[in-house]
């Protein structure tokens, strides 16, 4: 009994020591990750920041590209390293030009020095200036875009859009480039004025001499 009183106590020491070296290597180890992720932590957010990053699209502005559907709400991966490496028919992401603290989701129509010709009812052709962009939602009807508020400065664009993510039935799925109709567009360097232009970067003045000379 008294070897048994004095062993137990032995036992339990013996057999507290390794929890108690257990306790002591799992707290290194979580003292080591936590240094390394913050360690990491910049890098990953200097990625999401200024590379890849995906985002849910709200609204039905590029329906029926994104958010086909009712209730439905996609996400998309984001390129934010390349943001400015668009080109007519790409889908990106920018300021609101009506609100800088909101993001919305267009694709280019036209670029600086194109003629576009306004959906909806004016149709008029309108000059983009240079270091302009002209943006519109796939949707006519749901879409408030440059038809709403004209050209945008491209400075605004935040990111392209390369693929979906979800849903996962299509995740991966690239966001194609849709070239614009050629009755709706004329690229920069042709020569023709089409008739009844408008030119956004003069016509306030152009509307002064006009009136002088009436």
């Amino acid at each position: 009994m008294r070897e048994s009183g004095y062993t137990t106590p032995v036992l339990d020491a013996r057999l507290d020591a390794p929890a108690s070296a257990m306790a002591a290597h799992a707290a290194s180890e979580l003292l080591a990750g936590l240094r390394g992720a913050a360690r990491a932590a910049p890098l990953v957010f200097a990625f999401t920041q200024y590379g890849l990053t995906v985002k849910t699209v709200e609204g039905r502005s590029m329906q029926p590209t994104l958010n086909d559907g009712a209730g439905s709400c996609d996400a998309v991966c984001l390129d934010r390293l390349f943001a400015h490496s668009y080109e007519r028919g790409d889908v990106v992401v920018l300021h609101s030009p009506t609100d800088p603290t909101e993001m919305v989701l267009k694709r280019v129509i036209g670029m600086g020095g194109d003629w576009v010709r306004r959906r909806g009812g004016d149709q008029s052709f309108v000059r983009v200036p240079a270091g302009y962009l002209w943006i519109e939602g796939d949707s006519e009807r749901f879409s408030i875009d440059s038809n709403s508020y004209g050209a945008v400065p491209a400075g605004l664009v935040n990111a392209r859009v390369l693929c979906k993510v979800w849903p996962l039935s299509e995740a991966g799925s690239r966001i194609r480039r849709v070239e614009t109709p050629k009755e709706r567009i004329i690229v920069s360097g042709g020569r023709i004025r089409p008739r009844g232009a408008a030119d956004d970067d003069s016509s306030w003045w152009m509307r002064l001499v006009r009136g002088k000379n009436s």
